[in-house]
């Protein structure tokens, strides 16, 4: 049994996601910060199930998400009741949903900025009120539209 067999639709209803980097935040916290979602996911792991040579695949992918991972991601499911435990979104380029999305990123580029998050994105969260990080990976008009809606920022870089 692989990975995406344990993220099969449940009769809770699943998240529904528009932006992928809103997406990695939201499973940033919920799988490596609380590690509620599982199974937490593992590139080295993965690349071995599938049969790809892990630092190849690495090189041949530096600086972006390779298309079997980012398919990997796009397919996990989130519960809708999983959803009442975010309450806050912590942002670093550290970040281990990104070391394992990218496993070559420096976080020097805006490949995990999310660009835009719609109402309905956001409205699945009703207890996220805080932002905070060491880096604000998003773009301005998306801080102001979290503002808008009330979200705390306690960075503003």
């Amino acid at each position: 049994m692989g990975l995406l067999d344990f993220f099969k639709k449940k009769d809770l209803g699943i998240v529904e996601f528009e932006n992928f980097n809103f997406k990695l935040a939201i499973i940033q916290e919920l799988m490596y910060n609380q590690e509620k979602l599982k199974p937490k996911f593992n590139a080295l792991e993965f690349c071995e199930e599938q049969g790809l040579d892990f630092e190849e695949y690495g090189e041949r992918y530096a600086y972006q998400v390779p298309p079997e991972i980012k398919t990997w991601f796009e397919q996990v499911e989130i519960p809708k009741d999983m959803a009442r435990h975010v309450k806050s979104l912590y942002f670093d380029g550290g970040n281990e949903v990104y070391l394992e999305a990218s496993p070559i990123w420096d976080g020097e580029d805006d490949l995990f900025d999310i660009t835009e998050i719609s109402e309905s994105e956001l409205s699945q969260f009703p207890n996220l009120k805080t932002i905070d990080g060491t880096v604000l990976l998003m773009t301005d008009d998306v801080k102001q539209f979290l503002k808008s809606k009330g979200l705390r920022f306690l960075i503003e870089k």
